[in-house]
């Protein structure tokens, strides 16, 4: 997209309980892009220094980013670190549509340098960089 702000972005996975198999997906719902670049690389990482859970799977496109968890235990997690362009005006925004289980993973994003943060929710949800 033409002229939109670029950002980084944390995607924190929490998980409530025990699982097995269990899948995560973030689409953009909007005219904004996940960018994956020599530059803007992608990357997950453990929650809080835990290990990272085992994964069947981990993609981030355009307009995705998606793992698939085949074991997941109680307060592990993990953080997702994308970039990703937000619409330019006042203020910039990302909408997203996020899918997983709400009651056994807490959601949250924080974009560095303390620009945005805030929980999400499955379904629709709006990221906005305050100025």
């Amino acid at each position: 997209m033409a002229n939109a702000p670029i950002y980084q972005i944390a995607f924190m996975f929490v998980f409530n309980q025990d699982f097995t198999n269990q899948k995560v997906q973030l689409n953009v719902a909007d005219s904004n892009d996940f960018l994956v670049t020599d530059s803007q690389t992608a990357q997950l990482e453990a929650y809080s220094g835990n290990t990272t859970p085992p994964l069947l799977n981990f993609s981030v496109s355009g307009k995705q980013v998606f793992f698939n968890v085949s074991d997941g235990k109680t307060y592990g997690g993990m953080q997702a670190l994308v970039w990703s362009s937000f619409t330019a005006g006042s203020p910039p925004t990302l909408q997203l549509d996020l899918a997983f289980s709400s009651g056994l993973i807490t959601a949250t994003y924080n974009v560095p340098g303390g620009s945005a943060s805030g929980q999400l929710v499955s379904g629709r949800n709006t990221i906005t960089i305050g100025k």
